[in-house]
């Protein structure tokens, strides 16, 4: 009777224990899942430097069907995730790759990029190993709207695990150039921006992006293009301080080359365009006055023109 009585409490206190273990949530399960909104940041309502497929205009406002944004706590790496976009609505590339919300921890950040960085590919921005580029040739189309790296950081708390908002805005700036003369802008040129940084560190430990040039050498160019009916050649740029004297803008036609040298220097910075008008009279040409697109901010430190002289390149 005894020995009866000694199983059947054996036999309820494993039932107890099985009970606990599913009500309890362990660790390997990862957490609680995190789900995602995106959005662009209300500073910059737009994405311009987009351009819809099938035009030349950079006309598109809003995150294109299938978009992809890639997100982690830090520089890309293996506990990387992918959200796309279908029909306004975000989901997880792969159900099988979710990002989590651990359950002994109060909060995590999530850091996303837009486009989804890949492995590193010649000509396209990339942000593999803590490292930013952008294209040396963005008279692709293609290249330009790679270039514009778009990104966001937010803290998953577990008030917010279900709807987290990710808040993009541009990470690079952004160069206009109209070449003119006496009687307006003129075309068929070949503009390419010279002895500049085309590659940037960006450490995240932070939590801010930062721009670090220092490690990389600034000799290098890219090529402008993208042009449209109501501005001249662009260019997406890392941010940075570009010296006083230096040959930055090369305008090429017909075997004749024209430079552009810096009479001061110039700060170009993250979200902000910068318009250049570059004239043939041999007289001062400047900056232009800066307007904007709506999703660019204007830099309040850069109200007055950049000085200098258009002249013909001899060899």
């Amino acid at each position: 009777m005894k020995l009866k009585q000694f199983l059947i409490a054996v036999c309820i206190g494993t039932m107890f224990a099985a009970c606990s273990s599913e009500e309890t949530p362990t660790q390997n399960s990862g957490g609680v899942p995190i789900n995602f909104t995106a959005n662009i940041q209300n500073l910059v309502p737009s994405v311009v430097t987009r351009v819809a497929d099938g035009t030349d205009g950079m006309v598109t406002t809003s995150f294109p069907e299938n978009s992809e944004i890639r997100l982690g706590e830090g520089n890309p790496g293996t506990t990387d995730s992918y959200i796309t976009n279908s029909s306004s609505s975000w989901t997880y590339t792969s159900s099988s790759d979710k990002q989590y919300l651990p359950y002994d921890k109060d909060s995590k950040r999530i850091v996303a990029f837009f486009p989804a960085p890949t492995s590193s590919v010649s000509g396209i921005v990339n942000i593999q190993g803590g490292n930013v580029s952008v294209s040396s040739d963005q008279s692709s189309i293609d290249n330009y709207k790679s270039s514009d790296l778009l990104g966001a950081i937010a803290t998953v708390t577990k008030d917010n695990v279900e709807s987290v908002s990710l808040n993009f805005k541009h990470l690079c700036s952004k160069v206009i150039v109209n070449v003119k003369n006496g009687s307006g802008n003129v075309s068929g040129y070949t503009i390419t921006m010279k002895n500049i940084y085309t590659t940037a560190a960006m450490p995240l430990s932070g939590g801010n992006f930062t721009f670090m040039t220092n490690y990389f050498q600034n000799n290098g160019s890219v090529k402008l293009g993208v042009s449209s009916s109501t501005e001249g050649q662009a260019a997406i740029i890392i941010p940075q301080t570009i010296a006083q004297d230096v040959e930055l803008f090369e305008v090429t036609k017909d075997d004749v080359t024209y430079t552009f040298t810096t009479t001061e220097s110039i700060t170009l910075k993250s979200g902000y365009s910068y318009t250049f008008d570059l004239k043939f009279e041999n007289t001062e040409i400047g900056f232009g006055s800066v307007t904007i697109s709506n999703d660019w901010g204007t830099d309040p430190d850069k109200s007055t023109p950049i000085e200098g002289t258009l002249s013909e390149k001899t060899t």
